[in-house]
Formats: C-alpha cells, structure tokens, sequence
C-alpha cells in the first residue's frame, strides 16, 4: 500500500521497490496471489 511503489520479476521472486530502493523481494512458490491497492506500478513480466 506504499504510493508510488514498482513490483517486478527478477529472476523467479517478486521484487518490491519504492523509490528505486528495494523494500522486498520473495520467491514467487512462497506467493498464492498479490493484492495491491492505490498507485503502484506492475512490470509487464509480473502480470502473466
């Protein structure tokens, strides 16, 4: 719920970054689905 935050794929984990500082990065097999809300950007990549 970050504004302004950008979720993208590196490699085969979600990276989180806001402010192009990475906040987080995850294995996708630990993820079941991701919400966000307000305004935040999604790489084409991580949208499939």
């Amino acid at each position: 719920m970050t504004p302004h935050s950008y979720l993208h794929l590196e490699n085969d984990t979600l990276r989180v970054e806001v402010e192009r500082e990475k906040k987080l990065q995850v294995p996708l097999h630990h993820l079941g689905g991701v919400v966000c809300l307000g305004n935040i950007m999604i790489s084409p990549a991580l949208s499939r």
